[in-house]
């Protein structure tokens, strides 16, 4: 089937704030499209494949592809896990009670008409701005035993930007003169794209169980931070209670699953490469943080993490470490991806002993993700 030229185009038209220009750029070489050092022109000879009546059909198989792993990537990438327990059901109700759910995100607000069209296309800056914190439908995939429904909204950030002052501009306006740039703080709208997933028997038999897999990127090259995290959470939260109300009766809201746990299995075990910690030591009352300069690099080896381990663990009055935050990085095989599970706790959760959501970046595959994922779970159930 030819490619709708126009859903090629919506797809491709407005990707610039969601995926890096390299990983973009890797991938049109590995399909033969043609690169750019810039996005505009790199979108503009794609859109010129697109346009031409003499277009090659491989070239417009190959921006189907494309779109394809767009779609994955916006699905995968600098994502924030929270994971829900909502009640037994039998496997053979499951994909009804999946149903239930999704008519009930409906009747609480969430919209299929996105203004960009089908999924993966996304929200130009004006469009942006007429539907911040709405809720959206874009792709639903029924599995047997899990249905991942995508969505998008938008939210409103302040972003700090440097102004390069020209003499004109001093010149026009006085309060300019004698500076050669200034910073300038602007409200910008930002559409993240999420995925709540809903699982059959991943945390025991009959358990259903209700994943949050939320965007944490926001303009600029930063995450979002845990405040920001938080009430995105928080918003989702309400949806899929009252979502999770009128397609199980029996549902009780109860709080996401824990992983501070997790936090000392990972580290005690030979499982990836622990790039980032922090901890306390438990008798002497030092606060330290440590981070490896490459994620790939482990820092339970490093000499000067292991032999002070191994300082405090034999000294006349034995110590130990507490641990409230942690990163573990893996190298795929067959993927480029390295994803880096990252478990945020701060010094406070050592009292509290809780840690209520987790981070998977360095994702642009499902395959990558899932395994991160299911890390996490084996270490937290």
């Amino acid at each position: 089937m030819t490619p709708n030229p126009n859903a090629l185009s919506a797809a491709l038209a407005n990707l610039s704030s969601k995926i890096s220009l390299p990983d973009f750029t890797v991938q049109l070489r590995t399909l033969g499209l043609p690169v750019s050092n810039s996005w505009t022109k790199t979108l503009a000879n794609l859109q010129a494949i697109i346009d031409s009546p003499n277009a090659q059909p491989k070239d417009l198989a190959s921006l189907a592809t494309l779109v394809t792993w767009v779609g994955t990537y916006l699905k995968n990438v600098s994502k924030a896990i929270a994971v829900f327990e909502a009640g037994q059901c039998p496997m053979s109700q499951f994909l009804t009670l999946a149903d239930g759910f999704i008519k009930g995100l409906t009747n609480a607000g969430v919209s299929s008409n996105h203004p960009a069209g089908d999924y993966p296309a996304l929200s130009s800056k004006d469009q942006c701005g007429k539907i911040v914190e709405q809720f959206y439908f874009r792709h639903i995939e029924k599995l047997s035993s899990q249905v991942l429904i995508t969505t998008s909204t938008v939210s409103e950030y302040m972003v700090r930007e440097k102004i390069n002052v020209t003499k004109a501009d001093s010149a026009a306006v006085g309060k300019l003169s004698g500076y050669s740039e200034i910073f300038g703080v602007r409200k910008a709208a930002y559409e993240h794209v999420d995925v709540i997933r809903i699982c059959h028997g991943v945390t025991g038999s009959d358990q259903v169980s209700v994943d949050l897999i939320l965007d944490v990127s926001r303009p600029g090259a930063a995450v979002l931070n845990q405040d920001e995290i938080s009430r995105r959470l928080k918003k989702y939260d309400a949806l899929i209670s009252a979502a999770l109300k009128s397609a199980l009766p029996s549902f009780q809201s109860s709080p996401s699953l824990n992983f501070f746990s997790a936090m000392d299995k990972i580290y005690n075990s030979k499982d990836g490469n622990v790039c980032e910690l922090g901890f306390v030591t438990a008798i002497g009352g030092s606060v330290k943080k440590e981070k490896m300069k490459r994620n790939t690099a482990d820092l339970r080896i490093e000499t000067w993490h292991a032999g002070g381990r191994n300082a405090i663990a034999t000294a006349k009055i034995p110590d130990t470490i507490d641990i409230y935050r942690l990163s573990v990085s893996w190298k795929i095989v067959m993927s480029a991806d390295q994803p880096i599970l990252s478990i945020p706790g701060s010094y406070k959760s050592l009292s509290t002993g809780d840690v209520r959501h987790a981070l998977i970046l360095g994702c642009t595959e499902k395959a990558s993700f899932d395994f991160a994922y299911e890390r996490l779970l084996a270490y937290s159930i």
